[in-house]
């Protein structure tokens, strides 16, 4: 079986020491069995980034500052259903 080559490498994209730390790369080795489903089309896998020191997801160095999508924002909801939408300090699940 012929090696799958990556389409860029983070260091020929982005030069310079100003984006040495500016990117988390993620490579999903293996998955649990998935149960096959004819009604299932689009199986994914979602990421969650969590701090194993306090079992929250990690924060940003810089709230404001995108996470993983442009203008990235999340919906609470209290325990009166009440729905709000606000800008999130932390990086937000992805899925593959």
């Amino acid at each position: 079986m012929k090696a799958k080559t990556p389409l860029f490498k983070y260091e020929e994209q982005f030069k310079g020491e100003k984006y040495a730390k500016q990117a988390l790369k993620i490579k999903v080795l293996e998955t649990g069995s998935l149960v096959l489903d004819r009604r299932m089309l689009h199986p994914f896998v979602r990421i969650h980034i969590i701090d194993m020191n306090t079992y929250k997801y990690l924060a940003k160095s810089k709230p404001l500052s995108a996470g993983v999508a442009n203008k990235e924002s999340a919906g609470f909801m209290d325990t009166y259903k009440n729905h709000t939408i606000s800008l999130t300090d932390f990086i937000l699940p992805m899925s593959t």
